[in-house]
């Protein structure tokens, strides 16, 4: 995940996700992720986010 990637959102149709960041653990990379709705933070390695059935959401703009 590059550093542009920390802030977007993912989804499984039901859940909510926010990447917060990439970080180096042992020999595998791990992404920090928050559940938007418990806002609960965890680290899921990068082979299991691969592995699940996420796709990119984009917030639709607020017009102020």
């Amino acid at each position: 995940m590059s550093s542009s990637a920390a802030g977007s959102y993912l989804t499984d149709e039901v859940f909510l996700y926010r990447l917060v960041e990439s970080v180096a653990v042992a020999q595998e990379d791990v992404v920090k992720l928050e559940d938007c709705y418990l806002l609960d933070v965890v680290h899921v390695p990068m082979s299991d986010l691969r592995a699940r059935r996420l796709r990119v959401v984009t917030p639709v703009p607020v017009d102020g």
